[in-house]
């Protein structure tokens, strides 16, 4: 068993970047670089250690499937019904095969390999030992308006209590 996974999630359209219903290929497939996007997220999640990855493939999959081939393993999102549906598609795929699963977006690729150590590190927590049931990075944005992201929603003392589409947001969660 490995102890750890990464999940990259792959199956979105691009409705967003233009791309979507119609378009030649999905938005992880579209090129930074000279390579396609996908590429970037996989190569960040190899150089920051992990080995096992699956990528969560839906939309036009075939294009990223030939692309990959078997250097890694693929789950199907068959219908569009949210990020964390798409993560839940691996669980089949990984059940029994990892310790801990490590999500990332297919489209997000800039982390630094050393960040995802990082947060590796602080899920381990060396000073007390303990796991936390979830670890994740978040962004503040100097002009949240100005992002299409979800929103991370925290209580008084900073815990995360939810996580809204900026499609769902109230105003004041958009800010």
């Amino acid at each position: 068993m490995e102890k750890y996974a990464a999940v990259i999630l792959a199956a979105g359209k691009g409705t967003r970047m233009g791309s979507g219903e119609g378009s030649e290929i999905p938005k992880v497939m579209y090129l930074l670089d000279g390579e396609p996007i996908i590429h970037s997220s996989v190569e960040l999640v190899k150089v920051a250690g992990i080995e096992k990855i699956v990528l969560v493939v839906g939309y036009k999959r075939e294009l990223v499937e030939e692309y990959f081939g078997d250097e890694v393993e693929y789950a199907v999102q068959e219908q569009q019904l949210g990020t964390g549906h798409a993560a839940a598609m691996a669980e089949g795929v990984l059940r029994g095969k990892a310790e801990s699963i490590i999500v990332f977006y297919g489209d997000n690729p800039l982390y630094k390999p050393e960040t995802v150590r990082a947060l590796i590190n602080l899920y381990e927590n060396p000073v007390t030992g303990d796991k936390p049931t979830v670890a994740m990075l978040s962004v503040n944005f100097e002009d949240p308006m100005s992002s299409f992201f979800g929103r991370i929603i925290r209580d008084e003392d900073g815990e995360v209590v939810g996580i809204v589409e900026q499609k769902d947001c109230s105003e004041n969660q958009l800010k």
